[in-house]
């Protein structure tokens, strides 16, 4: 949920937390909701009645650059916009959440790992079109950007090259983990490992951006729409935290395949029926 205070100096300062259930759409998602107005109804009527959050990522952003259509855009942007303030901008870059969730274990400060603050001040700066404070208008734009293309590409070949290396070095990934309150680093290591067993596969960009549409949002939301191989990874590592006896949370996850998205709207219309009735 993003809300705005006076900060010291007076000025008008945009913040974010965390409102439950916090949902997350990777970009086929994003788009296959946005495009049809029956699906965004529901999806943005449940949530609302949820006072629920939808978690934004550059991520989703960045895949737009691939996207002709700017109708496609547009309509994408209309879904975000429907859902403000109920936003939350996430970074899904695994090695820097798990740094600051490093720096919470050492008794650093109350600040969220997962909060994308860089994402957050522009996405507030959006010049909107009607009398709300700030909108999505406009805001998949920015895919244009060069240094975005060039960074989210250098982003998606590190993860190409890791894996690689992984297989190549054949270090198996540890049986055991420590307790800990957020399994960020541990589900980063689930994730990898069918690719890194299946060493006749050609891992490319698409795989990276699977990957971190997944890894952060698992961790840390209630509900996640992904590829459907991703569903089966993450179920996977599901079976495996339970028979390791570790416990962290981990959200429920859909696909768009076989039913998972009329089941995904219905698992979020049911949870507003059930907070209605428990008012």
């Amino acid at each position: 949920m993003i809300k705005f205070a006076i900060n010291t100096n007076g000025d008008l300062e945009a913040g974010q937390r965390v409102v439950a259930p916090m949902v997350y759409l990777d970009h086929c998602a994003l788009r296959t909701i946005s495009e049809d107005q029956g699906l965004t109804a529901r999806f943005t009527m449940a949530l609302e009645s949820l006072e629920g959050t939808i978690a934004l990522s550059w991520l989703n952003v960045a895949e737009f650059v691939k996207v002709t259509d700017q109708q496609q855009a547009r309509k994408a942007e209309k879904l975000i916009d429907a859902n403000i303030p109920r936003i939350f901008l996430l970074e899904v870059d695994p090695s820097k959440v798990i740094e600051r969730e490093n720096s919470l274990l050492a008794g650093g400060p109350p600040l969220l790992p997962h909060s994308d603050q860089e994402f957050l001040r522009v996405f507030v700066t959006l010049k909107p079109t009607s009398l709300a404070l700030f909108s999505a208008h406009y805001l998949f734009d920015v895919t244009q950007n060069p240094e975005l293309i060039q960074r989210n590409e250098k982003l998606a070949d590190t993860f190409v090259s890791c894996v690689e290396t992984f297989r190549s070095e054949n270090t198996p990934i540890p049986e055991t983990a420590d307790p800990i309150q957020r399994g960020t680093r541990y589900i980063v290591r689930e994730l990898m490992r069918p690719l890194i067993k299946d060493k006749q596969r050609v891992v490319t960009r698409n795989d990276a951006f699977d990957f971190y549409h997944a890894v952060v949002p698992v961790a840390y939301c209630d509900l996640v729409l992904l590829d459907k191989s991703w569903e089966t990874y993450v179920e996977q590592a599901r079976s495996r935290f339970m028979r390791l006896g570790i416990s962290v949370p981990i959200a429920k996850v859909f696909s768009l395949k076989a039913g998972g998205l009329d089941r995904f709207i219905l698992e979020l219309e049911q949870l507003a029926a059930n907070s209605a009735r428990s008012v």
